[in-house]
């Protein structure tokens, strides 16, 4: 249930203004202290911590929500992070909440310590070679920055098929091509009308299949009235 809660508080936040209502009853509703008292309870459990440490993440990025937050919440996040070392997801998540806390002057040196250890910890833990690690401590220290991070998220950080990739950076690239695709398919829808309308001559229209409406709509409006007399079949005046 508080797992549930804490995603469905991280989608009523979403993309909400700070003048919102929504963080004014949560200040008042002190969530900050339930969420990091669930997540000290539930810190060995992964999923968990992930969705506590977004929402936590995301009434962050509310001034007076982090400033509900002491240095002991700066402790109950980098226990879940230690906790789930092995997951970039979480330690991901948990280097958002603490550069979100960082911006408050009495935690910024706590979270950055804290912060520093747990990225070389982490990298570490993940792969032997250099330059793996050298990428994945730009990626988290990125994401400490809220470099190519919107403040408010509930999408995943930490892509497997594209590592070390903000999720930002991910979407304006991937806008970007739709952009160009989009682009594409407008010209090529243009030329086609274009060329259909450099082409209706009736001798066209006719070649087209007699089922389509729009070719008999045309072919019809290109006929012209003949006379009984110049049809190939016996008028009815003849008929003695």
């Amino acid at each position: 249930a508080c797992q549930l809660a804490c995603r469905a508080i991280s989608r009523l936040v979403y993309q909400q203004p700070h003048g919102s209502r929504i963080y004014t009853d949560l200040v008042r509703l002190r969530v900050m202290t339930a969420f990091l008292f669930v997540l000290l309870k539930h810190h060995r459990n992964e999923s968990f911590c992930r969705d506590v440490l977004c929402c936590v993440a995301n009434c962050a990025s509310y001034q007076p929500c982090a400033e509900a937050v002491m240095e002991r919440g700066v402790n109950v996040i980098c226990k879940a992070m230690d906790a789930n070392i092995k997951s970039i997801e979480v330690v991901a998540q948990g280097c958002r909440c603490l550069g979100l806390l960082a911006g408050q002057a009495a935690l910024k040196d706590a979270a950055e310590r804290r912060a520093e250890a747990i990225i070389s910890f982490a990298c570490e833990q993940f792969s032997s070679k250099q330059e793996t690690r050298r990428l994945l401590s730009d990626f988290l220290w990125a994401v400490f920055r809220q470099k190519g991070v919107p403040p408010q998220l509930i999408e995943r950080l930490w892509n497997p098929s594209e590592p070390f990739q903000t999720p930002r950076a991910g979407s304006l690239s991937a806008s970007n091509g739709e952009k160009r695709e989009g682009k594409l398919r407008e010209e090529r829808r243009r030329m086609v009308q274009r060329e259909d309308r450099r082409d209706e001559s009736p001798e066209r229209l006719r070649s087209r299949s007699p089922t389509d409406p729009r070719a008999l709509a045309r072919v019809s409006s290109h006929r012209t009235l003949r006379s009984p007399s110049m049809s190939p079949l016996p008028s009815f005046r003849d008929l003695k």
